[in-house]
């Protein structure tokens, strides 16, 4: 599986971990592509509960 390469997020920060902005963001990509937080989660060598949690505000991406 591959990560599409025009999924920008941007960059702007809020209070919490990341901004709401970013939060919806990864969450409206793989929506958009049908997939479960498993297949992203494979494709980044994460585990799906990070990809819940970067969805979910509650843990931030490293920004790579």
């Amino acid at each position: 599986m591959s990560v599409p390469t025009n999924c920008a997020i941007p960059k702007q920060r809020s209070e919490g971990y990341g901004s709401i902005d970013r939060q919806k963001k990864i969450a409206e990509l793989r929506k958009a592509q049908g997939m479960m937080q498993d297949e992203p989660a494979e494709a980044l060598n994460v585990s799906p509960q990070a990809i819940s949690k970067w969805e979910n505000g509650f843990s931030q991406t490293k920004g790579y």
